[in-house]
C-alpha cells in the first residue's frame, strides 16, 4: 500500500470498564511516516470536551511510563490532571503547573447546541516520534460500519506489527492496557464516558463504553479513505451492532450507560434530550418529577401566599377587585379566612370606585350593624356593589304615584315619605313603600308650590302666592308662615337652623327656622333668581340673568360671579371643589369652585345630552342626574363623563327630581310621580 500521509477515521470513542478494554480493538498495523497523535472525539456539550486519560500526555510523549510515575510523585497537592479517567471519583493524577498536555490543546471544541455526532479525521504523527506498544488504546473505538474479521486480516500486510500507542507519561502508562499490561483501577479509576451520549442519540450510536460487545468481530478497525484535515463534519450512521436491537434493549442499554457517568455527565445529557423533547415529552418529564421534588414538602409549598404573615397576605388580598375575591374564597380555608376578614371589606367600601354616596354608604352601615356594634362590612359592600351594578347596567324597577290634577313642579323624599308641590296648589305626602292613595294633602297655599324642603317631620313650601310655610307632614298643619318677597318664592333650603329662600324679586333672603323673622337679605341679581344651594359659609344663587354668584352667608357680600351660560340658570349644585348647572340652553356646566372656570359642558352635540330646557339637577360623588323638557332623565357617570343611562318614562316634560341612595324621585308635566328603584 502506498504510503499516506494522513489517516482519516470515522470513529465514536467509548470508555469501558476495565475488563472489556483486554477486547478493545487492536489495530494490526497503521501505515507509513506521517501519522499523528490519535485525537479525542469530543461531544456537542462543553462538558464533554475534556481529552481522555489514554490521550493525555505530558510535555514529551516519549517518556516511559517508569519516568511518568517518578515525575508523578514530584508534583505537589492540588494538581490534577483534569481529564474524565482521573476526575472520576476523585482519583486524579498530580501534575506541576506549568504543564499542559499537547493532545488536549490540539483539540477543538464543538459547537454547545447540540449538532449530530461529529464525523473526525485523525491525524496521526510519524512512527518515529511516539514510542510504539503492542497493547490497544486506553479507550474504546467503535467503529462505523465495521468489516468482517477476514477482511481486517487481508490489510495486515500493509500495517505494522504494533500499535503506535499515545501513553500518559503522568498516568504511568495510561488506562486499560497501557504499556505492555492493562492497568489497575487505581490507575485509571473506574473511567466514566468522555465520548457524548447526546453525539450517540443523535448520529445514530447508542454505543458508550460501559458494556462488552456482543461481537468482537464489531469492534475491528476498518481503513477509511484518506480525507483532507480540515474537511466539515458528517454525522455517524447506525452501527450494525446496535440496529439489530429492539426498542426495548436499545433503552436498557442507555440506562446501563447512564448510570455510570457521573454529575456532570449526566447532566449534559439530560441537557441534550431535553432541548430535543416536544411537548408531549416535556409535560410527561413535568408531570413526573413533580411527586418527587415536592414529596417531602409542607401542605401547599407552592402557594407562598399561606407562607406570609397574615397581615402581608391580607394585602396582597386587598390589591384584588371583589370578583376575583369571591373566587380566591373557594380556593382553600386559608384563603376564606382572609377573605373574610372585615378590613379587607371595609377598604373596599370606603374605595372611590366603589363609593355609591355618603348617604348611601351611611345607610347600609345602619342597615348590617349587628349587635354589639359590629358592622359586617362584607354585606355593606355587596349592596354598593349591587347598586352601582345596576346603575351602570341600567337594572330597575318604577313605580307611579297619581293623585295631582296639575303638573308636578317640586318633589322631596326620605326613607319613608314622598312629598309633591303641584300647580294645582296642594302639597301631597305619599308613602314609599307602597302605591296606595297618598297620606295626606296639604292645603293653604293661594298660589302654585313651586319650592318643597324635606326636614325632621316637617314641610317647608315657597309658593307663587310670595310666602313661605313650614307643616307639619304627619297632622297636615301649618305652623308658620313667612311673608317678606314682593314675588313669588322660586326656591328654598334649610340649613343650620335657618332658611335661605330666593324669589322672583331678584333677591336672597334669610329666615329663623323657629321665629320666621328675616336676618339677612342679599341683593346683586339683575333678574329672577331660580335656583340656589346652601353650606355652613356659602350661598350660590342662579339667576334668570344667566350668572352665578357666590355670597358670604353670614355678611351677604358676593364674593364671584360666574357666567357663561347662553341664557337662564334653572338649576345648581356645588360641593367642596365643583358647581354643576343647567339652563335654559339646555346645556350642563361643570365649574371649578376655586378659579370659577369652566371645566367643561355637557350638551347634546358633545354628550348626547338634552334637546331641551335642564329643569332640575342632582350629583353625588361618582354620578349626576339630570331632568329636562325633552322627557328624558339622564344619568351620567362624573369620574369619565360618559352617560350611563336615559330614562323615558315620563310622557310629559320633566320639572322636578330628587335623588336618595339607590332611588330617583322624579315629577312631570303628566301629572305624575315616579319612583326609580335601582336597589333590586
Amino acid at each position: 500500500m502506498d504510503s499516506i500521509s494522513h489517516c482519516s477515521l470515522p470513529l465514536y470513542v467509548g470508555w469501558g470498564p476495565p475488563e472489556t478494554r483486554s477486547d478493545v480493538l487492536s489495530l494490526h498495523s497503521v501505515c507509513s511516516t506521517n501519522m499523528a497523535t490519535v485525537g479525542s472525539i469530543v461531544s456537542a456539550s462543553p462538558v464533554f470536551a475534556t481529552p481522555t486519560a489514554a490521550m493525555c500526555g505530558s510535555g514529551d510523549p516519549t517518556t516511559s511510563p517508569a519516568a511518568s510515575a517518578t515525575a508523578t510523585r514530584g508534583r505537589t497537592a492540588g494538581q490534577h490532571c483534569r481529564c474524565p479517567s482521573c476526575s472520576h471519583r476523585g482519583l486524579g493524577h498530580r501534575r506541576s503547573a506549568s504543564y499542559s498536555c499537547p493532545l488536549r490543546a490540539s483539540l477543538e471544541v464543538p459547537d454547545s447546541t447540540g449538532v449530530a455526532a461529529q464525523r473526525l479525521s485523525l491525524d496521526l504523527p510519524p512512527p518515529d516520534s511516539i514510542s510504539m506498544h503492542s497493547s490497544p488504546s486506553a479507550f474504546d473505538l467503535r467503529f462505523i460500519n465495521p468489516p468482517t474479521r477476514a477482511e481486517a486480516f487481508s490489510r495486515s500486510s500493509s500495517f505494522p506489527a504494533t500499535l503506535p500507542n499515545q501513553t500518559c507519561p503522568s498516568h504511568g502508562g495510561g488506562g486499560g492496557g497501557g504499556g505492555s499490561g492493562s492497568g489497575s483501577d487505581d490507575d485509571d479509576g473506574d473511567a466514566s464516558s468522555d465520548g457524548s451520549l447526546e453525539t450517540a442519540v443523535v448520529g445514530g450510536v447508542v454505543g458508550v463504553g460501559g458494556g462488552a460487545p456482543s461481537d468482537r468481530d464489531a469492534l475491528t478497525p476498518p481503513l477509511s479513505p484518506p480525507l483532507p484535515a480540515a474537511r466539515s463534519a458528517k454525522p455517524l450512521s447506525r452501527t450494525s451492532s446496535v440496529a439489530s436491537l429492539s426498542s426495548t434493549e436499545r433503552i436498557g442499554r442507555m440506562v446501563s450507560w447512564f448510570d455510570e457517568f457521573d454529575d456532570e455527565a449526566k447532566n449534559a445529557v439530560l441537557g441534550a434530550l431535553l432541548r430535543r423533547c416536544g411537548t408531549p415529552q416535556l409535560h410527561l418529564v413535568s408531570s413526573s418529577i413533580e411527586p418527587v421534588l415536592h414529596a417531602s414538602c409542607p401542605p401547599n409549598c407552592q402557594d407562598i401566599i399561606t407562607w406570609l404573615p397574615y397581615n402581608l397576605a391580607l394585602h396582597v388580598f386587598s390589591l384584588l377587585d371583589p370578583a376575583s375575591l369571591c373566587r380566591c374564597a373557594l380556593v382553600c380555608r386559608t384563603y376564606h379566612a382572609l377573605v373574610a376578614d372585615p378590613w379587607l371589606w371595609r377598604s373596599l367600601c370606603l374605595a372611590p370606585q366603589w363609593r355609591t354616596g355618603s348617604d348611601d354608604h351611611a345607610a347600609a352601615v345602619a342597615k348590617h350593624t349587628l349587635q354589639g356594634g359590629a358592622v359586617d362590612y362584607r354585606a355593606v359592600f355587596v349592596d354598593q356593589y349591587r347598586v352601582l351594578r345596576n346603575w351602570r347596567t341600567g337594572r330597575f324597577t318604577v313605580r307611579t304615584f297619581e293623585g295631582h290634577t296639575q303638573g308636578i313642579s317640586c318633589v322631596q323624599f326620605d326613607e319613608r315619605l314622598i312629598v309633591s308641590g303641584s300647580s294645582d296648589r296642594t302639597i301631597r305626602v305619599w308613602s314609599i313603600k307602597t302605591n296606595t292613595a297618598c297620606l295626606n294633602t296639604l292645603r293653604g297655599h293661594r298660589g302654585t308650590i313651586r319650592c318643597l324642603f324635606l326636614h325632621n317631620g316637617s314641610v317647608v313650601s315657597g309658593s307663587q302666592d310670595e310666602t313661605i310655610k313650614i307643616w307639619d307632614v304627619v297632622t297636615g298643619e301649618c305652623r308658620r308662615t313667612f311673608r317678606g318677597h314682593s314675588a313669588a318664592v322660586r326656591c328654598l333650603q334649610v340649613s343650620d337652623g335657618k332658611v335661605v329662600s330666593g324669589s322672583y324679586d331678584s333677591t336672597l333672603k334669610v329666615w329663623d327656622f323657629e321665629t320666621g323673622r328675616c336676618e339677612l337679605t342679599l341683593s346683586g341679581h339683575d333678574d329672577h333668581i331660580l335656583c340656589l344651594q346652601v353650606d355652613a359659609s356659602r350661598i350660590i344663587s342662579g339667576s334668570s340673568d344667566r350668572t352665578i354668584k357666590l355670597w358670604n352667608r353670614h355678611s351677604g357680600r358676593c364674593l364671584r360671579t360666574l357666567a357663561g351660560h347662553a341664557l337662564a340658570v334653572t338649576c345648581l349644585q356645588f360641593d367642596s371643589h365643583k358647581i354643576i348647572s343647567g339652563s335654559l340652553d339646555s346645556s350642563l356646566k361643570i365649574w371649578d369652585l376655586a378659579s370659577g372656570e369652566c371645566a367643561g359642558t355637557l350638551d347634546w352635540v358633545r354628550s348626547e345630552g338634552h334637546t331641551g330646557v335642564v329643569r332640575n339637577l342632582k350629583f353625588d360623588s361618582w354620578r349626576l342626574v339630570s331632568a329636562a323638557d325633552d322627557k328624558t332623565i339622564k344619568v351620567w357617570d362624573l369620574r369619565s363623563g360618559k352617560r350611563l343611562l336615559t330614562l323615558q318614562n315620563h310622557t310629559g316634560g320633566v320639572t322636578c327630581l330628587a335623588l336618595r341612595s339607590a332611588k330617583i324621585v322624579s315629577g312631570s308635566y303628566d301629572h305624575s310621580i315616579k319612583l326609580f328603584d335601582f336597589e333590586v
